[in-house]
Order: C-alpha cells, then sequence, then structure tokens
C-alpha cells in the first residue's frame, strides 16, 4: 500500500546533471504510464539541475535546496507521514510543504532509475533502493546511511 505514508531511500551516485528536458527519476510508481498518469509518484530530478525533487499526482512538484554533487556517492531519502514530506540528502534533511497523497495506489511498474517512458534517464548509478509502506522517523534514515555508508565512500 503506497496510497499513505512511505519512505523510499536509494544511494545515488550523479555523473552529469544531464540534458533531461523534464524529469528523470531515480524511482518512480505511476498507474499509467506517459503524460496521462493520473495516480503516482517520482523520486528524482527534473530539468538539467541537481537538486532532489519529489512528484505527486495531487500535489505536483516539490523541489528542495538539497543538491546532489556529482561524482559523489550519497544517500537520498523522501520520508512521508501522510501529510508532511522530509528529504534527506545523506545526515541533511529538509521538511517541505504539505503534501496531498493520491487517493489510490497506482498500478503500474515500479521504475528504478528510468522514468515512466523508459526514455528520460537518470546519468547516474544507482544502490540499495529500499521501499517502505510506512514513514520512518529521522533515526531510522539516519540509521539507514550510517550503516550502509561504508559501501560508498
Amino acid at each position: 500500500n503506497i496510497t499513505g505514508a512511505m519512505t523510499v531511500g536509494a544511494w545515488v551516485k550523479l555523473l552529469s546533471a544531464g540534458e533531461i528536458t523534464n524529469w528523470a527519476g531515480f524511482v518512480d510508481f505511476l498507474s499509467v504510464a506517459g503524460v496521462g498518469a493520473t495516480i503516482g509518484y517520482i523520486f528524482g530530478k527534473k530539468n538539467s539541475n541537481s537538486v532532489l525533487s519529489y512528484y505527486n499526482t495531487n500535489s505536483g512538484w516539490k523541489d528542495s535546496a538539497l543538491a546532489l554533487s556529482l561524482n559523489v556517492w550519497a544517500f537520498i531519502g523522501y520520508s512521508y507521514d501522510a501529510t508532511d514530506l522530509i528529504m534527506y540528502l545523506n545526515s541533511a534533511s529538509e521538511t517541505l510543504a504539505t503534501v496531498v497523497a493520491p487517493t489510490s495506489q497506482p498500478t503500474n511498474k515500479l521504475f528504478i532509475g528510468a522514468g515512466w517512458d523508459a526514455t528520460s534517464y537518470p546519468d547516474c548509478n544507482i544502490g540499495e533502493v529500499v521501499v517502505y509502506n510506512r514513514a520512518l522517523t529521522s533515526p531510522d534514515v539516519q540509521r539507514i546511511y550510517l550503516s550502509t555508508r561504508w559501501r560508498y565512500q
């Protein structure tokens, strides 16, 4: 069930900001592939910038001030408690504006490292993706980061 609280995390090494014209997800869930997606989530970045972004079909895009550095492994996390969205980059966090989750569960595939159309790819390496059907607390997210970072240094 990913209609309410959830947490998504992954290790990401951004190789270039890229010339992405729209967005590229590190992890995406959508109900209908394509522009007509009516239910879903995108955890990634948009355009040719390096900031973490989040999208859902009820709230639109939410951009973070947290930015990935090129050619450096980083732990990214998105924790949503059915009201507030917190984005994580390594040990830093940022609470974004209140978001409204889609009211039903996406039915399409889970995409890792590709957009819904399988033509939008972030130029990066991705490792250890985790998805929880509950909102992890900040200490929980920190434990994941601290217990796995040795693999990416």
